[in-house]
């Protein structure tokens, strides 16, 4: 579904951000949807969905933004129904991309069933309909490229296999069903972002970090591998920590964990959202759960899972380094831990982490590249002071 299918007016913007998931539905099932977006984001991922502000702007090119936002997903959902064959073009259009870019299609059967895609009565009345759809298209815009595909979306429909999918069952109801595509996709797609076009991430983390996380000796203050990393800020320290959580995602079945220290959030705000993230819990997961109970939960769960943490930003103060510490005796034996801080001292003599290493220098041409990709190519100057300033900043990079 597209905004030509729906109402109201949308946001201006551009399809930029990377989404991992695809929503794909007739506006009939625009609520559930549009709940089920909200369990993915609440989740960690950015999933793309029309009526999101950041997802799909009001422009011309709405054909050339979804196939944008479908290229950049690891799964399509796709919520069918009656109208999602027979309602508007867009459903089958954005289906039908699916298939030819090789996305991993999430059958999701709501108000029809696996078996009602072999049924020659309904499969005969959505081709009647999709016939009518391209006939009007060539009266009305010959000159246009007809969005109309049928061989394509016939070949869409017979990609989806009668046993394939999950199931609506009005017994058990929305959220069931909402949950249970939450717990799939967690299984299928990392919610980290992948940084692997990023000039130098692949190699610092790949070559440097992660050689020095497999050299590591089980830490006999802990019981398990336990390396600190360290430098300033802005010099990577998050991004990696990010990147290593993709890396073992798939490794590790999805027990990885990115916990950041900031000043926006409680310990009790970060305990939940590692149960959330480690424990896979989303709804069960309750706000009036205290501290205590939460550390319980996640000890008596995890202590014979091998998993990895990467535990951001460790701060120079007494109560940050002993919730550290407990977040590190998380998990069995042979988990992984990766702690990062400002300080070699915090890591060294507060921790007691004796595997400490400093964040690793960029290259030359690696700092370079970012520099170019972030904040020149993609930031909109506001003035003409501001972009004669930034063009010769520019120029000295491309001097060096």
């Amino acid at each position: 579904m597209t905004s030509h299918d729906a109402q109201e007016p949308r946001d201006r913007g551009a399809v930029g951000c990377k989404h991992e998931v695809f929503l794909s539905y007739s506006r009939k099932q625009r609520d559930f949807v549009e709940q089920l977006d909200k369990d993915l984001r609440n989740c960690g991922y950015s999933p793309f969905f029309d009526r999101d502000r950041y997802s799909l702007p009001v422009t011309e090119n709405t054909t050339d933004n979804i196939r944008a936002a479908i290229r950049q997903c690891e799964v399509g959902v796709v919520v069918l129904s009656e109208d999602f064959f027979s309602l508007t073009v867009w459903p089958m259009l954005e289906m039908a991309y699916m298939v030819e870019c090789k996305t991993r299609i999430m059958p999701v059967f709501y108000g029809i069933s696996p078996a009602d895609l072999d049924d020659v009565d309904k499969r005969n009345r959505w081709l009647s309909e999709w016939e009518k759809w391209a006939d009007k298209h060539v009266k009305e815009n010959p000159e246009k490229e007809n969005l109309v595909r049928i061989p394509e979306w016939r070949e869409a429909l017979n990609s989806l296999g009668p046993t394939q999918g999950l199931v609506y069952d009005a017994t058990k109801g929305q959220v069931k069903l909402r949950v249970e595509i939450v717990k799939e996709i967690i299984s299928w797609v990392s919610q980290f972002p992948d940084y692997s076009d990023v000039p130098g991430v692949a190699r610092l983390c790949q070559i440097f970090i992660c050689e020095k996380i497999s050299n590591t000796a089980v830490s006999q203050v802990y019981g398990k591998q336990v390396v600190g990393l360290y430098g300033v800020g802005g010099v990577g320290k998050t991004t990696s920590c990010k990147y290593l959580c993709k890396h073992y995602y798939k490794e590790l079945d999805g027990k990885v964990c990115h916990i950041e220290f900031d000043a926006t959030k409680s310990e009790k705000d970060r305990l939940q959202e590692v149960l959330k993230r480690l424990l896979k819990l989303n709804g069960e997961v309750s706000k009036d759960w205290h501290e205590e109970k939460c550390y319980e939960k996640l000890k008596k769960s995890l202590q014979s899972q091998r998993i990895f943490l990467a535990i951001d930003n460790v701060l120079d103060m007494n109560e940050i380094h002993t919730e550290t510490k407990r977040y590190i005796q998380l998990g069995a034996g042979n988990s992984i831990v990766l702690v990062t801080a400002r300080s070699p001292v915090i890591i060294t003599k507060e921790l007691k982490i004796h595997k400490c290493i400093a964040m690793p220098d960029l290259e030359k041409h690696e700092a370079r590249a970012i520099f170019l990709k972030f904040v020149v190519l993609e930031q909109e100057l506001d003035n003409a002071e501001s972009s004669q300033s930034m063009h010769s900043t520019v120029l000295f990079f491309q001097r060096q």
